[in-house]
């Protein structure tokens, strides 16, 4: 697939959808707030939450019905709802199948740096030190970073500036409720620097109680795209400002991942862009801490979730990558554990991503449980009874 179409897929994220996590402690009900002592899984939802007995909304919806990009749903313990954000909206359910119409939570104030008509894409929401925090990567494409110095991908000796760059990057906005209104915290900037083109920025907390915030440093600048963090800036009360404190760590390139070029055909005329897309977390009861991340192989023909491993168990790593998780054009995965029932009465696992990425059917959610193995995390079934699609046969490890 040319480059050109390549931006004509991916990158056209009309209608980008929230990961909502919660981070809580392992095996502990509990919030983001985790101190030394208290090991955070960061799986969205609180372990042995109840569900609410019915919803202040009709749930005319189904999941399989809902046109949606890079989905993650929230179940919030203070509710007992499922929430799931896209665009500026929420959405809400309190049985992962059918859902109520979307609400509006965030505007984009007058004074900001974005152009709100550019776009919003992979929104969240996370419940930190008592508030909700919502975090999406927002545009000005007014504000020019730096130009293509020609067009198309044979652009010979072009240097690292062959797609025009502008302002994008991840905000954080905070309300009382998560059905917002959110409000912006800082009106100046992204997060990240300016400079960098970021996104799908996210919430991770170390064991050490300091918030970080994990983006993907975008391939239209980098051409081999990283994975990134920088820490949080928090008032005397212990709340996010909205700003980013000292420079960003490196943790990876989008060309470590081994599989790149397997089964695909190297075109020694098209330059390779390494795309990285939304990291999410999970730390193993053997403390293993995995992030889980999107990319293309088959030299990028195909949109895949794989999976990496800090050998050190921080998130400095160093990161080791390992195999592709899940196949077939789907990607942009996070997880969250459900609310409590007789069978499992500390929730179950999941892992929600979009499909059909460079497909021509439209894009919906997938919905798959997951399993703990000890030293990982591994899908152990699609339910399909959710999310009504197709099961999907390109899950790995294969049985």
């Amino acid at each position: 697939m040319s480059l050109k179409r390549l931006l004509h897929g991916r990158f056209r994220r009309h209608v980008a959808v929230a990961l909502t996590i919660t981070v809580v402690a392992a095996g502990v009900a509990g919030s983001a707030n985790a101190g030394p002592t208290r090991k955070t899984n960061h799986v969205a939802g609180t372990m042995g939450a109840k569900v609410a007995d019915s919803l202040p909304c009709a749930a005319t919806q189904q999941l399989r019905d809902i046109r949606i990009h890079d989905p993650f749903i929230m179940p919030d313990p203070v509710s007992g709802i499922y929430y799931l954000y896209q665009g500026t909206t929420v959405r809400r359910s309190i049985d992962l199948k059918n859902w109520c119409a979307p609400e509006t939570v965030f505007t984009n104030p007058q004074g900001s740096w974005a152009n709100a008509a550019h776009g919003t894409w992979a929104p969240e929401a996370w419940y930190y030190n008592g508030k909700y925090y919502w975090f999406a990567t927002l545009h000005n494409r007014n504000r020019v970073l730096a130009t293509a110095s020609t067009n198309g991908q044979h652009c010979g000796d072009c240097g690292q500036v062959w797609q025009n760059q502008h302002w994008r990057g991840t905000v954080i906005a905070a309300a009382d409720s998560p059905m917002g209104p959110f409000e912006l915290l800082n009106l100046d900037s992204p997060v990240a620097p300016s400079s960098h083109m970021t996104l799908d920025g996210t919430l991770y907390v170390d064991p050490d109680g300091q918030p970080w915030m994990v983006y993907a440093h975008e391939w239209v600048q980098k051409i081999d795209g990283t994975i990134e963090a920088i820490r949080l800036e928090r008032d005397g009360a212990g709340n996010l400002t909205g700003r980013g404190q000292g420079d960003p760590i490196y943790l990876f390139k989008g060309s470590d991942a081994p599989w790149y070029y397997q089964e695909g055909m190297v075109n020694a005329g098209q330059l390779p862009p390494y795309v990285t897309d939304g990291p999410s977390f999970y730390r193993t009861n053997s403390n293993e801490l995995l992030m889980f991340w999107t990319s293309y192989r088959k030299h990028n023909n195909e949109y895949v979730v794989t999976l990496a491993r800090s050998t050190s168990g921080d998130l400095k790593g160093p990161w080791t990558q390992e195999d592709v998780v899940v196949t077939e054009n789907k990607g942009h995965s996070m997880l969250f554990r459900t609310f409590a029932d007789k069978q499992n009465p500390h929730g179950t696992i999941m892992m929600s991503l979009h499909n059909n990425m460079n497909g021509g059917s439209v894009m919906r959610t997938e919905l798959y449980e997951m399993r703990e193995t000890g030293r990982s995390l591994v899908v152990e079934k699609q339910r399909t009874d959710l999310d009504g699609d197709p099961v999907s046969h390109w899950v790995w490890p294969r049985p």
